[in-house]
């Protein structure tokens, strides 16, 4: 039996900076705050983000309230395809909600 998928991406704007490598971010689907760390090795590096920027989440299914910053190098070795979930919250198809019509 294959392992289930417990990640997720979603897709979000940012409310507000806490500190430094913590913000607050508005899911865009779900109107949720979603609290985000980015990695320290970001944080070191510069990476900040500006209030109403958009940016994307790695989100586990069992506390959506919570997650990391996404970016591409981060994701390497974990096998879910995030590309192909962006690409459905690009197009405005929320990945949680494909089986509701």
């Amino acid at each position: 039996m294959a392992p289930q998928q417990i990640l997720t991406l979603r897709k979000g704007i940012v409310e507000e900076q806490v500190s430094s490598s913590f913000y607050l971010v508005k899911d865009i689907f779900t109107d949720d705050l979603i609290s985000v760390t980015i990695s320290a090795r970001e944080h070191i590096g510069g990476l900040t983000f500006s209030v109403g920027e958009t940016i994307y989440i790695i989100v586990s299914l069992y506390d959506l309230k919570r997650g990391r910053f996404y970016s591409n190098h981060q994701a390497r070795g974990i096998n879910i395809d995030f590309e192909a979930i962006k690409r459905q919250l690009d197009n405005g198809i929320d990945p949680l909600n494909l089986d509701k019509d």
